[in-house]
């Protein structure tokens, strides 16, 4: 007779791959805010967020098709609306291109996912858009990065290992502004500040240059009136350092728990911290040392004057002098330090402090709260038994230095002072800097609290509306599902949902998250 015979009805189900939910769940813990963007019927696409956690707060292309000006009216931005959205369902490429645009003109890093051709357009557009495993070759061609795997718990491999990339280079950058500050003021206070000691504690024997050629002529023999080093032994300290540091990309880090972002007044602030540390560490050193010199003056009432030194004829003292410093730092007959034996012992200081400096820029607590990478540690041994060894043996090594050896009292006392300094570094200045700096951020945050509340309070209010259209919404998947049959789809739920992740926590308390994720 032609009429339809009514027999029953088939209902298709497409569920999320199995390791779906933990993954999104992994990626919200870790500071990122995920959305469903889908070309799916409205309802499916909110029964597929609530099973995957993800919120019910889903729009349909509806809210794109009025102006911004009606928008405005009602009290809302269509920014804010895009923001605060868990995700967004009956879109065309043009709206998912507009959704990426929108969330990176309010200052995200947006990355997308996508494996359709109505994706290329918003992956292009997306400052990290990722082409999923079975993605068809123009969604591969927009993309930036292309999954091999299926699923997407690869991309939070990739975040965990840039979030620790990005520590790792902060603590590179914290270690070579300290260094590079502490070389060049130490130099310079020494210069300016230290020349008159100079010539004051050590006779012009002493500080006595030999006449040498170089490829500008022959230099006649003159007196050091300032405290210098010689160029091959900062050369040391650059190569040693450098090496040191290079370590530093295997080093032992802990991906952060949010995204990062450059804090450059805290690095500066605690690399100048440190930094100064070593500039105070190393002018005291230095000025302990001249002042266990003999003396540039001979006269009969001092200690440590060693005849030689002095013109025929003069009357020194030759009384061995025996205070604490000079037990240690000078000789076992006049107890002073000579002129080259305390540039020896300054490049033992200035080399050990910088290394143990990387210690301290590794880590925001104790230096040993988290255990060194073993390339780091081995590094870190070579370059201390290295420094010391030279400094016990310089001018066996070459007499043109104007270096002498350390005896081993000596480099047992520049190791205990340097270990005493690194330890107030360490426990007191760089921790003191750090909580100022959390106070000072912390309080700037609370000041910019209330989109925080306001999306505390959009949250609860999506959840009341879920709770009281859960029914309907049930009936509607049941009958609408057979439009997202086929294909793994993006978090497993369809091909035709690409999914937007940002950082929202990061908005929220004002600031922006890193482009280094």
């Amino acid at each position: 007779s032609g009429k339809w015979e009514f027999l029953g009805v088939l209902s298709l189900f497409d569920p999320p791959r199995e390791d779906t939910k933990e993954t999104i769940a992994k990626a919200m813990s870790m500071g990122i805010q995920v959305k469903m963007v889908t070309g799916d019927q409205t309802a499916i696409a909110k029964e597929t967020c609530r099973s995957l956690g993800m919120g019910a707060g889903i729009l349909n292309s509806d809210v794109f098709h009025h102006s911004e000006g009606e928008i405005e009216a009602r009290g809302q931005s269509l920014h804010d609306i895009v923001k605060d959205a868990h995700g967004f369902a009956e879109v065309y490429p043009e709206h998912k291109f507009k959704i990426v645009k929108m969330l990176m003109d309010s200052g995200f890093t947006c990355g997308m996912t996508g494996d359709g051709v109505n994706d290329a357009p918003a992956l292009k557009r997306a400052q990290i858009g990722i082409a999923v495993e079975g993605a068809t070759d123009a969604a591969r061609a927009a993309a930036d990065i292309v999954l091999t795997d299926p699923g997407l718990k690869t991309i939070i491999d990739a975040i965990l290992r840039a979030r620790k990339i990005f520590a790792r280079v902060r603590n590179y950058c914290i270690y070579r502004i300290s260094a590079t500050f502490q070389l060049i003021f130490f130099f310079f206070f020494a210069v300016v500040g230290f020349k008159s000691t100079v010539q004051n504690q050590f006779p012009d024997q002493m500080r006595s240059v030999a006449a040498s050629k170089t490829m500008f002529g022959e230099m006649p023999q003159e007196f050091e009136t300032v405290f210098t080093l010689p160029v091959m032994a900062l050369v040391a300290i650059t190569l040693l350092n450098d090496g040191l540091i290079i370590s530093i990309c295997k080093d032992k880090v802990v991906a952060a728990a949010k995204p990062q972002k450059w804090f450059l007044k805290e690095i500066f602030a605690v690399a100048i911290a440190l930094g100064f540390c070593l500039i105070v560490e190393n002018c005291t050193l230095l000025l302990v040392g001249m002042n266990a010199g003999p003396g540039a003056e001979a006269s009969p009432d001092a200690c440590g004057q060693n005849p030689i030194y002095y013109d025929s004829g003069d009357s020194v003292g030759t009384a061995k002098c025996t205070s604490f410093v000079h037990h240690w730092l000078g000789d076992d007959t006049y107890g002073t330090i000579t002129y080259r034996e305390l540039k020896t012992v300054i490049y033992l200081s200035l080399s050990l402090s910088g290394f143990m400096t990387v210690l301290a820029a590794r880590t925001k607590g104790f230096w040993f709260s988290r255990r060194m990478g073993y390339l780091l540690m081995s590094a870190t041994i070579v370059a201390f038994i290295v420094t010391t060894i030279l400094a016990l043996n310089v001018s066996n090594i070459s007499t043109d230095l104007d270096m002498d050896n350390l005896r081993g009292r000596q480099v047992a006392f520049v190791w205990c002072w340097v270990l005493i300094s690194f330890t107030i570094q360490d426990m007191i200045v760089k921790r003191a800097v750090y909580a100022a700096y959390d106070w000072y951020k912390n309080d700037s945050e609370l000041k910019n609290g209330e989109d925080y509340m306001h999306a505390i309070v959009s949250n609860q209010i999506e959840e009341e509306r879920l709770t009281m259209r859960r029914t309907s919404l049930h009936g509607a998947s049941g009958r609408n599902t057979v439009g997202s049959a086929h294909g793994h789809g993006d978090f497993g739920a369809g091909p035709s949902r690409p999914s937007v992740g940002f950082d929202r926590l990061s908005r929220m308390s004002g600031e922006r998250k890193s482009p280094s994720e």
